[in-house]
């Protein structure tokens, strides 16, 4: 194996990423069309297959009999391939659908669910810094998800994965999913979370780190959907979390009331701050799209609480105080 990494140019440590890129290099100066050299036909196959070899390595590390005999299968293919893609003019093969399907280094999957966690460790610190300290604290949580993110990008789940260019390429890519069933899951993750998530009296961080976790079990726990990518297991996680939302809002029980005052001169974006720093972790239900009523601003909030199926409480109705109704 050592001898293909060595052919493509690339470390052991190399990710699928790094791969695909130095074969994309090669092959520009080794294909037939442009190498005039007597060995370059050769030397293209010889390249193709040690690519091919060393991604199989990379996703399938194994030695056993059954591994070899189906790579030695797999090879004689993989040969015909490369003849066929040696034969084709250059610009021909890599303008082709098969030659863009080879080297694709962005994936829809990888990218979005990447984007997604990016975006929770940077949302969290932020939050929270500024709910403690303002402008201070949100500027040392940004520089916290920073590192965050950092450390993540080494990861086993996201190491290599992601690049900037490769997750815009990635998520103008996403118009064209044909996958139906998890583009429309994917829709109403957003909206239960939107909707009957940040209706749950629950911290906002534990709700967030609960979709991270649930991933992270079916990425590495569930042997039946190794099959699916990333994208599709993130939705996946999502719908288990927006089920457990919906049990909870759908079989609640028990109302009650709470008014809980606040000051206009406190207001933030409409992340209303009660006083006494009432519900001050609950940033769901503070978090508002105006607080303003025939252009004056409410005094206070009139909850209604019920209990949820799964012990946890969530708001029904809400109802905006002014001075005339209070």
């Amino acid at each position: 194996m050592q001898q293909y990494y060595k052919l493509l140019g690339v470390p052991e440590t190399a990710t699928e990423n790094e791969i695909k890129k130095a074969f994309k290099n090669k092959a520009k100066l080794l294909h037939p069309d442009r190498n005039k050299s007597i060995t370059a036909h050769e030397d293209f196959l010889a390249l193709y297959e040690a690519f091919k070899q060393v991604l199989r390595h990379k996703k399938q590390p194994s030695s056993t009999n059954e591994s070899f005999v189906y790579t030695q299968q797999q090879k004689e293919r993989e040969r015909e391939q490369a003849i066929r893609y040696a034969q084709m003019k250059y610009n021909a093969w890599v303008n082709s659908k098969e030659y863009k399907e080879l080297v694709n280094i962005t994936t829809i999957g990888d990218s979005c669910i990447a984007i997604l966690v990016y975006f929770i460790c940077i949302l969290l610190p932020v939050m929270h810094g500024f709910s403690s300290h303002n402008l201070q604290g949100a500027l040392v949580g940004l520089l916290i998800g920073i590192v965050l993110i950092m450390l993540l990008r080494r990861t086993f789940v996201f190491k290599g994965k992601v690049q900037i260019i490769d997750s815009l390429k990635a998520i103008k890519k996403i118009v064209s999913l044909s996958e139906t069933i998890f583009a429309s899951l994917f829709i109403i993750n957003c909206i239960v979370f939107f909707t009957i998530g940040l209706s749950t009296v629950i911290w906002i961080s534990i709700l967030l780190s609960s979709y991270i976790i649930v991933f992270l079990l079916l990425h590495i726990g569930v042997k039946k959907l190794r099959k699916y990518t990333n994208f599709q297991k993130a939705i996946l996680a999502g719908a288990i979390i927006s089920g457990l939302l919906c049990f909870n809002y759908f079989t609640s029980s028990n109302s009650y009331t709470g008014i809980y005052s606040f000051n206009k001169y406190n207001q933030h974006d409409s992340l209303i701050e009660f006083n006494n720093n009432e519900l001050k972790d609950y940033v769901g239900i503070r978090l508002f799209n105006s607080i303003f009523i025939d252009g004056k601003t409410p005094f206070a909030i009139k909850y209604v609480f019920e209990n949820g199926g799964l012990g946890i409480d969530v708001v029904k109705e809400y109802i905006f105080l002014i001075r005339k109704d209070y």
